[in-house]
């Protein structure tokens, strides 16, 4: 396993050369920059294509930027032969057609972590979930593409999606769909865009159409209706078309469009994000981080495994609720606490929550109603929560967390 450097004065100058040279599971770290390059052919199993430097939070743009310039020749980035490869932390703009185009559809996955795509017709990656042993995987992503569907799975193998945000400009598409013989997709805490078509039973007129299941997202639509999944819980539907459904029955090889009751948690109604969507014109940067009084906010449940942190990189509400109370919110985007939305456990007005994680406490006296929650086991306190311990200190103090959610553990206090 090798890693090869892409960029000025680095092993190789373009990521053309750094992929002839490659082999199996090597790394290739690109240095920020704009690349023109494209048709990239991808035959090594296990790559990680990656920025040299990882961009902090919501990918509203990365550092590394490969562009298509809006040229009819270059239909996409990369022609992948391969499978399991992961992108990481790359912009991809402009393309003709596709981001990633799948050379073979026998075998091939691949994962994509903090990407945004935009400006290309769509799908953003083709034949997702043919016929692959390990999943396709989506996280910390926004996809928007401008004709097509921005995810549409022919395969039967497994497709996870999630704290992303998916949005199609075609104003009669679905947002994300499966064939219908390829049902085995999961979303989760992600936020979709699109208007689809309102009409008979068809593929095009439900925004999320024919997957497996669907959690804690967001759907945003027009005239299509929402969510076709075999399960769906503690998501938020908002469509405007009088004959819309939320919420539409799912059934093996077909595109029903009879109305179904909703699942646990499942909600309708407007989700205010800070910036209306305009269907049509979606763009990445697009302001979708929820309003005080959005629905949304606190309604979401939290998964196992808990979802730690949201698109912006911000820690979700699940890891510290049993501290404080607060369910994680429903779509790619957490509502941003300040001081004053926490609530205050202690005997001054001292001890604040934030939801970066910090936790400011300058008094060594805990309340009664504070010591009733569970794990104070040593002065002056010490509280254990699921897989974090908050303990008092004259400055702010940052949780450690661990992926084992019954794990306890911290730094020095």
């Amino acid at each position: 396993m090798t890693t090869r450097t892409v960029g000025s004065g680095k092993d190789y100058s373009t990521i053309a050369a750094a992929l002839s040279a490659a082999n199996a599971d090597d790394t290739i770290s690109i240095d920020a920059g704009t690349y023109t390059e494209y048709h990239l052919d991808v035959y090594d199993d296990g790559l990680t294509i990656k920025a040299a430097d990882a961009t902090a939070g919501a990918p509203t743009e990365n550092a590394v930027i490969l562009d298509g310039e809006e040229s009819t020749s270059k239909e996409y980035a990369f022609y992948s032969y391969a499978s399991g490869c992961l992108y990481q932390h790359i912009t991809f703009k402009n393309y003709e057609e596709y981001a990633i185009r799948r050379g073979s559809t026998d075998g091939a996955s691949l994962t994509l972590s903090g990407c945004l795509i935009y400006g290309c017709d769509g799908p953003a990656i083709s034949h997702v979930g043919y016929n692959a042993s390990t999943p396709t995987e989506i996280y910390d992503s926004i996809i928007i593409v401008d004709e097509g569907r921005a995810i549409n799975v022919g395969g039967d193998s497994t497709v996870i999606i999630q704290n992303s945000v998916l949005a199609t400009n075609n104003n009669d598409e679905a947002v994300l769909m499966s064939s219908i013989s390829y049902p085995n997709v999961t979303a989760s805490h992600c936020t979709f865009i699109g208007r689809g078509s309102n009409g008979s039973d068809g593929r095009h007129y439900h925004l999320v159409s024919q997957v497996a299941k669907v959690n804690n997202c967001i759907v945003y639509g027009g005239d299509g209706h929402g969510i076709q999944a075999n399960h769906h819980n503690n998501n938020l539907v908002y469509v405007t078309h009088a004959e819309s459904n939320a919420y539409v029955e799912w059934e093996a090889a077909t595109y029903d469009s009879d109305a179904v009751s909703a699942g646990t948690g499942d909600l309708t109604g407007n989700p205010t994000f800070v910036a209306t969507p305009t269907q049509g014109s979606i763009t990445p940067g697009l302001d979708l981080r929820l309003q005080k009084t959005s629905p949304a906010v606190d309604a979401g449940a939290i998964a196992s495994p808990p979802t730690l942190t949201d698109l912006s990189g911000n820690l979700r509400d699940s890891l510290v609720s049993r501290v404080l109370t607060y369910d994680p919110d429903i779509g790619a985007i957490e509502y941003l606490r300040s001081a004053s939305d926490y609530q205050s456990y202690g005997t001054s007005s001292n001890v604040r929550f934030r939801n970066t994680g910090e936790i400011l406490l300058t008094t060594e006296k805990i309340s009664d109603e504070y010591k009733k929650l569970e794990g104070i086991d040593q002065a002056p306190f010490s509280l254990t929560a699921r897989g974090i311990i908050f303990r008092n200190r004259p400055k702010p103090y940052i949780v450690s967390t661990h992926d084992d959610p019954d794990s306890h553990f911290s730094g020095s206090s």
